[in-house]
């Protein structure tokens, strides 16, 4: 793999010899001041400028990188001349009945670069449902190989393997404090670095609906950040909620609105410690955009 991805954490970590627990109070901590600068956000409404530098915002929002189909897990960090296109396991889920729709948004906007990593969590619940649903055994990381060669070929693209010694953080571990829904489908918070908190990445223009979409985040909150390889739910208070940045479209405010009401809708019924917040890009940041969407 090559080394435009993040490095890897030290081999003690990556040999297991650290506890959960103590893997989890290592990355809260760790996360905690971009955490605090996001959260600062939903205090009243604020455009991003308030608290990121206007040279890292044109760069995070840059017309000119290449899009890169990725899972929406947190520990995958694209460089700079590249920007995530979120789908939980790389859109594996879309290939039961809406394929279609998948490749025709990959098409419409140019997206011919197709990844899909290690030890997906996705790529599992996946292989659940074709064991449960087809009595079919198979091997997530053989099932996500495929699925993002399948992809590729339809796009007329390229498929690459992210391999866990090229991600971030920990390999059992998701450490994720925030989930970001992008509605305008060209930002890239690996940009800012580490002014914005790690974070479970879900494009939003393209899931065939909002609904959709709200399901998958739906996952994010509850099975990964939440769940016993994440923080786990018992970490997430009012005070220090699981955050979930909403980056809305000044161009399309009504999308914006369905999306955040869909959103809503599902994580409501989770019962969980969240704030959501609603993040501005300016009309002119993203005017030079040329989006298809």
């Amino acid at each position: 793999m090559s080394s435009r991805y993040a490095p890897s954490s030290n081999g003690a970590e990556r040999n297991g010899q650290a506890g959960i627990e103590d893997l989890r109070e290592k990355y809260w901590q760790q996360e905690q001041s971009a955490y605090d600068r996001l959260m600062s956000l939903a205090e009243k409404p604020h455009h991003l400028t308030s608290v990121f530098s206007k040279e890292l915002l044109e760069a995070a929002f840059s017309p000119e990188t290449e899009p890169v189909l990725v899972c929406m897990d947190e520990r995958i960090r694209l460089p700079q001349d590249s920007r995530p296109i979120g789908i939980a396991g790389g859109g594996i889920f879309l290939k039961e009945g809406l394929m279609t729709n998948l490749v025709h948004a990959l098409q419409r906007n140019g997206v011919r670069h197709i990844t899909s990593h290690d030890e997906c969590g996705a790529c599992s619940l996946y292989c659940d449902f074709l064991r449960q649903e087809r009595g079919r055994i198979s091997d997530p990381d053989h099932e996500g190989t495929l699925f993002a060669e399948e992809l590729a070929g339809e796009v007329s693209g390229r498929a690459e393997r992210i391999h866990r010694s090229s991600m971030s953080g920990h390999p059992n571990f998701h450490h994720a404090r925030c989930m970001t829904i992008d509605n305008t489908g060209f930002f890239n918070p690996s940009v800012l670095g580490k002014e914005y908190p790690s974070s479970l990445f879900l494009s939003a223009p393209y899931y065939p609906t909002a609904k959709r979409l709200a399901l998958e985040a739906q996952i994010g909150v509850n099975v990964i950040a939440m769940g016993e390889h994440g923080m786990g739910w018992e970490r997430f208070t009012d005070d220090q909620p699981m955050a979930i940045a909403i980056v809305n479209d000044p161009f399309r405010p009504s999308y914006n609105t369905q999306v955040l009401n869909h959103i809503l809708h599902n994580l409501s019924q989770t019962r969980r410690a969240l704030q959501f917040i609603n993040i501005h890009p300016s009309r002119r940041m993203v005017a030079p955009l040329g989006r298809i969407l």
